[in-house]
């Protein structure tokens, strides 16, 4: 496959992995571009080329932007759980307090 082609083809990859958040897809297209961009490195490359490389770092992007947005969603969530873990805890201590009561009124 040419670099423009396989430039083209994994702009469209990347854009389709991280909008469907297919993140061990989005992984191993990461390394896909990597693995691209250092064997073109020392390579003149034509004016199409150029382009699509300049589309293939704007997909790439957007899709280190989306990951950086669901990043926030996880993070807001876990948030949210810790949130409710205390007060669960909270409840949890007062069931057993309560408990403990009822057991010193029987007891007496």
């Amino acid at each position: 496959m040419t670099i423009l082609a396989t430039a083209e083809a994994l702009s469209g990859e990347l854009e389709s992995a991280s909008q469907s958040k297919d993140w061990p897809r989005l992984l191993l297209l990461d390394e896909r571009v990597a693995h691209l961009l250092v064997s073109i490195a020392k390579q003149k490359l034509s004016s199409d080329c150029v382009q699509s490389l300049k589309l293939l770092q704007q997909s790439h992007q957007r899709a280190i932007q989306r990951c950086q947005a669901y990043q926030q969603v996880l993070k807001a969530d876990m948030e949210q759980m810790r949130n409710r873990q205390e007060g669960i805890s909270a409840y949890a201590a007062m069931a057993i307090r309560a408990y403990q009561d009822m057991a010193q009124e029987e007891g007496r």
